[in-house]
């Protein structure tokens, strides 16, 4: 209903968040920040997209992709700490995270990851806004730094949203294994790998959303045991994560 009404939706953890929604979030989705956005994303020459998470909206090009939002409101939940009494979570806001890939051979260093386009008119004017973003990486694209390469004014937000591609990457290659019936010991030490690399990571930056995925990744460990999965994993490196 949100979505072919121009309305905000939100996803509820808890019964407590349902609350929050309606007393704190009611007077903030009213505030538009955004008409009519158009997002356009093209992967570099190097480089080849793989997909888009976080939105219904995405649609797929010959080399990236387009995003179309008829309007955008501010969110009131400002950090990872905004939780209910119980540790629920409210999804106010969103985010938009892109797989871009390497492609098999070739390439310089420098080269362009994808250059992005937007344009948006602003609410009380009806100004058309228009930005454009280019994203190399300064390396080649087939050589991967083992702490990563991270370029941005918030370098601590681009960290969180790889740790949290990661995340989801990892529950759906695992689920979907238990779903063909193919799960195993490789699962559960891709699982094992998985939370102890977050685990690594989080150690560090006390995250609150993260700490609650890390629940998440650990029940769904149990429920992979208690539906038969063999538990019995290598056990992961000593530095799961050199990237932290």
């Amino acid at each position: 209903l949100a979505l072919q009404a121009d309305g905000n939706f939100y996803f509820l953890e808890s019964a407590g968040a349902v609350n929050d929604v309606f007393t704190e979030e009611l007077s903030y989705f009213t505030v538009p920040v955004a008409f009519d956005l158009k997002l356009n994303v093209r992967a570099g020459t190097d480089y080849q997209f793989g997909r888009a998470l976080g939105t219904p909206f995405w649609t797929d090009t010959a080399d990236g992709g387009t995003l179309s939002i008829p309007s955008v409101f501010i969110a009131h939940r400002q950090s990872a700490q905004d939780v209910t009494a119980t540790n629920g979570r409210r999804g106010g806001g969103s985010e938009l995270l892109i797989e871009l890939m390497p492609k098999s051979a070739g390439g310089a260093a420098g080269a362009t990851v994808a250059d992005v386009d937007m344009t948006f008119r602003e609410p009380g004017t009806n100004r058309i806004v228009t930005s454009a973003v280019s994203a190399p990486y300064p390396y080649p694209p087939q050589e991967l730094q083992p702490k990563g390469y991270f370029a941005a004014d918030n370098i601590a937000a681009v960290q969180k949203s790889f740790v949290m591609l990661n995340i989801f990457v990892g529950m759906e290659s695992v689920v979907n294994d238990f779903a063909a019936r193919r799960a195993g010991l490789n699962t559960m030490t891709q699982l094992d790998s998985l939370i102890a690399a977050v685990e690594d990571y989080n150690f560090e930056v006390q995250d609150t959303d993260i700490a609650l995925d890390l629940e998440l990744l650990r029940k769904l460990r149990q429920n992979l045991v208690a539906n038969g999965v063999p538990d019995g994993s290598s056990p992961p490196p000593a530095d799961p994560w050199p990237a932290d």
